[in-house]
């Protein structure tokens, strides 16, 4: 592959999709091994404002995780495989729109709350941040989705994501 100056790793879509696929995997497995050590911490802090919520069980939180961890992926094993199609830059972003805001709320959101590391806090900033942001740029740059197509598709998945719970 030509490494020169208009063809660098982030402007590779199977790169990116590999990337992306290696963030979510270390973004749900570091959550993984967070939760049972550190807890929740939005959870905690409403409990101490003597607001009564509780998480589920372990076993469904694990299952929670697994499941966003695989469906994405999935999504993007199908949406990177072949030539480029618009609903596949589509899924793309999307998905990667849906991590992108999933650093917002709840991790650095979380995170500034407690003042100090919610589960997930580091991944989220320090892989899913660049690696969401330069999927997207490629999805848009490349010129397959029209800017307003990109931007509404990504509105609607990330806002449908979080309306159902998310990872």
């Amino acid at each position: 592959m030509d490494a020169g100056p208009d063809h660098r790793w982030w402007d590779d879509r199977p790169r990116l999709v590999v990337a992306l696929t290696v963030a979510i995997a270390l973004h749900n497995f570091e959550e993984w091994l967070a939760f049972p050590r550190v807890g929740e911490p939005f959870g905690a802090l409403l409990r101490s404002w003597g607001v009564a919520v509780s998480l589920p069980p372990w076993p469904i939180m694990q299952a929670g995780l697994a499941g966003a961890t695989l469906v994405p992926i999935a999504l993007l094993w199908i949406a990177g495989r072949g030539g480029r199609l618009w609903w596949k830059d589509a899924i793309l972003a999307g998905v990667a729109a849906v991590f992108l805001v999933n650093v917002m709320v709840p991790h650095l959101i979380a995170g500034i709350i407690v003042g100090g590391y919610a589960p997930g806090l580091v991944t989220a900033l320090f892989l899913n941040l660049p690696v969401c942001s330069l999927m997207i740029r490629h999805v848009a740059r490349a010129g397959a989705l029209a800017l307003p197509l990109t931007t509404g598709t990504l509105l609607l998945l990330a806002a449908l994501f979080h309306r159902g719970g998310g990872a």
